[in-house]
């Protein structure tokens, strides 16, 4: 005899979400919004005198040195260092800017007054400067109450008769083929007799030479 009990209906599957579709966009990022400080950069020839005290300095997060080296292969496959003069770096409007500010409140505090001394290679001179001395930067009024704040002991600026600005050690100078950026081979005149050149467009701006990436 059948039994008369009907058999119950499974229950019904809930429908199913699709699943959740990212766009391929999402994954790019906006380099048309960053196109223009990309293209506003410039080529520079940096770098600091032989008469600084140190190596090299440390300016609004750009390093003046005094001697750079390029390495390089030879066709033995030996390594070759060629010294050269200062770096080649690209800057912006507002690295520009920064600079100015930073260096504006820079000061090399010597030891003993300045003498003037005789280099035999003024190209490449590696010698120790004839003076000891060291780099300063002149806290603003806002750095000093910051620390008042922070229960620190501010030590405001006290000037120096051997203090001189950084300006009369480094040097900028805008490259003038920015598709092929090169150095001197020689110690050109310092930041504070020249000033910087800055031009918003330039004929042969816009590319990077081809080893950009080893350039320094």
């Amino acid at each position: 005899m059948a039994d008369p009990t009907p058999n119950p209906k499974p229950p019904a599957r809930p429908a199913q979400k699709p699943p959740e579709k990212l766009p391929a966009k999402s994954f790019l990022p906006d380099l048309e919004r960053r196109r223009s400080a990309v293209e506003t950069r410039r080529w520079y020839w940096i770098g600091a005198i032989p008469s600084l005290p140190t190596e090299s300095v440390d300016l609004a997060g750009l390093n003046f040195p005094k001697v750079n080296e390029l390495v390089a292969k030879d066709r033995d496959g030996n390594t070759q260092r060629m010294p050269v003069v200062g770096s080649l770096v690209q800057l912006s409007r507002e690295d520009v800017e920064r600079l100015r500010l930073k260096a504006a409140r820079t000061v090399v505090r010597f030891r003993a007054p300045k003498k003037k001394v005789k280099i035999e290679d003024p190209r490449l001179h590696r010698g120790r400067p004839e003076r000891k001395g060291q780099l300063i930067t002149i806290a603003t009024d806002e750095e000093l109450n910051q620390r008042r704040a922070s229960g620190i002991i501010p030590v405001p600026y006290v000037q120096s008769p051997y203090d001189e600005p950084v300006a009369n050690y480094v040097f900028a100078y805008l490259c003038p083929d920015q598709r092929s950026p090169e150095r001197l081979n020689h110690y050109p005149p310092p930041l504070s007799e020249t000033g910087l050149d800055w031009v918003d467009q330039l004929p042969d701006a816009g590319e990077e030479p081809e080893d950009a990436a080893d350039v320094a």
